[in-house]
């Protein structure tokens, strides 16, 4: 470090610190850093995929320091490994941890000395970072630098950098601690995020409004910026910069999508699909439908500016020294690890190709169950809303009928009856065709496409139980609108089905339901989020029972299944609590 800082450091704690020194007054809390400094210490996987950290996870803060998320911020972009590498600000190192494993050469800055032993303790096994105490600004620098990561940080310039304007202070300052050709990658909340009209507080003032105010209130406090702002202040001291899109923000991604991106695919219904709060404590009730307004900003051209944050690729040279080889990326976590899955869009030979982990075949049979196997997909990008997010826009209408709204589904049912005959078999379809359900159909001019078929179930299913099951999907989606029309409203859910399945012509038995009920129970028994759909499961199941005088052995048998999930969920929650291994 000696030949890297110029000031006199010394080591403490495996820490390097500054001579004389002040800490920064920036804390999540004691009882947080306490938790985190047990969890590191115990852990017997720091990386920084590490399911153990992620299952460990508490509450949001937790969250934000262990989930193999962070990392999803970087991991599908291409680096020279032998880059160095300057991060500002690494906090308690979940960043620092996979630039560790990225990178030859990285020096990670942090100014509270209770976080910078948290960050060490998470790079603890890795030799290729150094974590330094001090405030960034303090340290005078013999060396210049391939890469700055400033991730969550470049937000609080006012607060620890003095000047006329901290923020074009501390552009000028990271862009002259690099190489001619260096890069500088900032991720930040965006002034103007879609959360932040809907109903997000400001995530740093936890005011409503503030930011799209213009931080009137506490001018010393973080603030961020709006697109336009932020690219006029970066180009002042950058040659370029590319934009990147992190939903629902750059603290845990699941999908990163390019600038690139916005005018090559119909993004709107995919953001949608993770464009939601991250802690329900910064939230009120959603003003408006997040859903339909992104559709809205997809046609008008202006998802980028909505977006709730930026990633953010400052250039000193015409040529960037990282580039991400796609248009976007997205990642399923909320499975087993076994079932977790990353989604690739591309562009080849002028066509927009998803491909569904491509190396899943190479990948222990730990994936394949006796009744239910993950199938990689290779599949070109149809464009279009799903024949769900129509319906899920109608289902407002006040006077529409069930008849009407539901019409669009008969070319979905007709083209698996003619699926089924082709096959020769009686209204059944071979179980490769258990996810081809509303949600993942698109009607373009009369004709209708599949995607995201990766499931498949090793027996064969009617096409009945299907048709429920895009019922059931459907009215989950819409069972919180205020506004929805009276023909979906009913204090029955099953009754509801029965009724939506008259108007596709279609009487369901008791067979159809227990069919749909094994199924839906098998491709949720895993998940971290089934506890709620089993739950649903359970009252279609309860209403069912007692309108119809269904088998109570039947019902016994369903609600122990359902029950021992709860078990199971339960099971994990306590693992989580109290770190039983």
């Amino acid at each position: 470090m000696k030949n890297i800082i110029s000031n006199k450091i010394f080591k403490d704690s495996g820490i390097w610190r500054l001579d004389g020194g002040k800490d920064i007054d920036y804390s999540d809390g004691s009882e947080h850093e306490n938790y985190l400094n047990k969890i590191l210490k115990s852990a017997t996987d720091l990386s920084s995929d590490s399911d153990e950290l992620t299952a460990l996870a508490k509450d949001w803060t937790s969250e934000y320091h262990l989930s193999k998320k962070r990392a999803q911020l970087l991991n599908s972009f291409e680096f020279d490994k032998s880059s160095s590498v300057l991060e500002v600000g690494c906090g308690c190192g979940a960043i620092s941890r996979y630039l560790g494993e990225t990178f030859d050469e990285v020096i990670s800055i942090e100014g509270t000395f209770a976080r910078a032993k948290l960050a060490k303790e998470r790079t603890k096994d890795l030799e290729t970072v150094n974590i330094v105490n001090a405030p960034f600004q303090d340290l005078n620098f013999i060396k210049k630098f391939d890469i700055i990561i400033c991730v969550g940080v470049f937000e609080y310039s006012s607060a620890f950098i003095s000047g006329k304007d901290p923020h074009e202070e501390a552009l000028s300052y990271f862009s002259s601690l690099l190489k001619p050709d260096g890069c500088l990658l900032i991720a930040i909340e965006n002034q103007f995020g879609l959360k932040y009209y809907s109903s997000g507080k400001e995530d740093h003032t936890n005011i409503m409004f503030d930011g799209i105010e213009g931080y009137p209130r506490f001018p010393k406090m973080a603030r961020t910026f709006g697109k336009e702002e932020i690219i006029n202040r970066i180009q002042r001291h950058f040659s370029n910069c590319d934009f990147y899109y992190p939903y629902p923000d750059y603290k845990i991604p699941s999908l990163i999508l390019s600038q690139m991106a916005f005018s090559k695919i119909n993004a709107a219904e995919l953001i949608a699909n993770f464009h939601k709060p991250r802690s329900n404590e910064y939230f009120n009730a959603p003003l408006f439908d997040e859903t339909l307004a992104l559709v809205e900003l997809q046609a008008n051209k202006s998802l980028d500016f909505f977006a709730n944050s930026f990633l953010i690729i400052a250039n000193k040279s015409e040529v960037s020294k990282i580039s991400f080889p796609q248009l976007g990326v997205f990642h399923n976590n909320n499975r087993p690890p076994c079932y977790q899955t990353k989604t690739i869009i591309k562009e080849h030979l002028n066509k927009i190709i998803v491909e569904k982990d491509k190396n899943l075949e190479d990948i222990s049979d730990s994936r394949i169950t006796e009744k239910l196997s993950l199938q990689p997909t290779t599949s070109e990008w149809i464009d279009g809303n799903s024949l769900q997010l129509d319906l899920y826009s109608k289902s407002r209408i006040k006077e529409i009928s069930l008849l009407e709204l539901f019409s669009p589904c008969k070319i979905w049912l007709d083209s698996l009856k003619q699926i089924s005959k082709l096959s020769k078999l009686n209204e059944e379809v071979d179980g490769k065709y258990v996810d081809y359900i509303w949600q993942n159909s698109i009607i373009k001019d009369k004709e209708i496409f599949f995607i995201d078929t990766e499931w498949m179930l090793n027996s064969k299913i009617s096409i009945k139980a299907l048709a429920i099951r895009s019922i059931f999907h459907f009215l989950v989606k819409t069972r919180n609108i205020s506004d929805l029309t009276q023909n979906l409203k009913s204090t029955s859910l099953y009754s509801l089905i029965i009724s939506i399945g008259k108007a596709l012509n279609l009487e369901f038995l008791s067979k159809d339901f227990d069919d749909f009920y094994n199924i839906e129970i098998l491709m949720n028994q895993d998940s971290q989020k089934a506890a709620n759909k089993l739950f649903l499961l359970m009252y279609v199941k309860y209403t069912w029972f007692f309108e119809l005088s269904g088998s109570l052995k039947s019902l016994t048998k369903n609600i122990l299944i359902i029950l021992k999930g709860y078990v199971s969920r339960m099971i994990y929650i306590l693992k989580r609590v109290f770190f039983i291994q």
